[in-house]
């Protein structure tokens, strides 16, 4: 992603040594698989301040209907 000019965030348990640009360490002492609810708010802030930076409104998302039809 580097070589595309992309920034690289890392979430992770410990302060090891990361390849990455910007490192959350959570240092919550919980499981891999329990992890996930502490990384989803810092990946919903990035993706809005990010939508934001490219003026789009997270509160009205293009190409979403208010209803999801199954046909089946």
């Amino acid at each position: 992603m580097r070589r595309l000019g992309a920034r690289v965030l890392a979430l992770d348990e410990s302060s090891q040594e990361l390849d990455a640009d910007d490192v959350v360490v959570l240092d919550s002492g919980l499981a891999y698989l329990e992890r996930g609810a502490l990384m989803l708010p810092v990946l919903q802030l990035m993706a809005y301040y990010r939508s934001m930076a490219n003026g789009l409104n997270p509160d009205t998302p293009t190409n979403l209907d208010a209803v999801v039809r199954l046909n089946g």
